[in-house]
């Protein structure tokens, strides 16, 4: 079964799953890069603990921030040429009946 992908919701990206994904990769990307192996030059400027821990949780809700708002910024530019008559992503799905009788 063939199926194109002609339109992104936007309100999908936003209210779904993919925020919390992306919080989540934020955080550990900020634990990282704060806490457990800074850079030599970040480690000076937060010699606290405490000031590690708030730059962490601001690296991670701004990285969220920033690659949810350029999904969304990709997914309306994906609506707009799709709309003005560019093929969209196109899908190759196999039913179980076609799975069986391949086999």
């Amino acid at each position: 079964m063939k199926v194109e992908l002609k339109k992104i919701s936007v309100m999908s990206l936003v209210a779904s799953a993919v925020p919390v994904l992306l919080l989540v990769f934020g955080v550990l990307g900020g634990l990282f890069t704060f806490i457990i192996a800074p850079d030599q030059s970040i480690a000076e400027r937060l010699p606290e603990i405490y000031q590690k821990n708030v730059a962490a949780g601001v690296f991670a809700l701004g990285y969220t921030a920033a690659t949810l708002l350029v999904l969304v910024i990709v997914a309306l530019l994906y609506n707009v040429l799709v709309n003005l008559g560019l093929p969209g992503v196109k899908f190759f799905l196999a039913s179980q009946e076609e799975k069986s009788g391949n086999e």
